[in-house]
């Protein structure tokens, strides 16, 4: 099922059930608040295994690809990324980093100073959800394999299954046909990194 999908059906349960909770009781919100703090410590748990794996691997698979333009800039074209799989992957895996603290400190603020109870329950299931169905997750934790849907650069899916965002890649042995320039950066950054490596 598409994950944006998937989320929209389990907020909807979740908020039906969050209305029958009294958050007038210290002890339901005691609950809540242990629920929050217990997702968020498994999202990070999978976060440091999910590291662990890309690092382990070790993938210097050169990956070229095609950033699609910034919406309304009235750019035609992205600009061209020269990296690799190992890279990419620690990269991705740094802005699901952020995106979730900064959804904690959006959750703090609601909770401690707006004096909001009711979203620690949707925010204690929606995240992890999103964790559970991402790209990363699925290869490294899952053990699916980077092709279809899962192939790098991945595509950000909408709420109607449709990639929006498409890239266009390069990897491995289709490397030859990118361009030499990038190519070139590719191999700088892999001999850069055996150097420092030796060091």
């Amino acid at each position: 099922m598409n994950p944006q999908l998937l989320n929209l059906i389990a907020a909807f349960g979740v908020m039906q059930y969050a209305k029958k909770l009294d958050f007038e009781d210290p002890q339901v919100v005691m609950y809540a608040r242990t629920a929050y703090v217990v997702s968020n410590a498994v999202i990070f748990g999978i976060y440091a295994i999910i590291k662990s794996k890309i690092e382990t691997k070790n993938d210097r698979t050169p990956l070229v690809y095609e950033e699609p333009p910034i919406p309304f800039s009235g750019e035609k074209t992205g600009k061209s990324v020269a990296t690799t799989v190992m890279d990419y992957d620690l990269e991705q895996l740094g802005r699901a980093r952020k995106s979730t603290i900064f959804g904690i400190m959006v959750m703090a603020f609601m909770h401690l100073y707006l004096h909001y109870s009711q979203p620690l329950v949707l925010q204690s299931i929606l995240p992890l959800i999103t964790v559970l169905t991402n790209n990363l997750v699925s290869i490294h934790l899952f053990g699916k394999p980077a092709e279809g849907s899962l192939a790098r650069p991945f595509a950000v899916p909408s709420l109607f299954g449709n990639n929006n965002n498409q890239r266009t890649a390069v990897t491995g042995a289709s490397t030859a046909a990118a361009p030499a320039a990038e190519t070139k950066k590719v191999e700088e950054k892999e001999a850069g990194a055996k150097i420092t490596e030796l060091n």
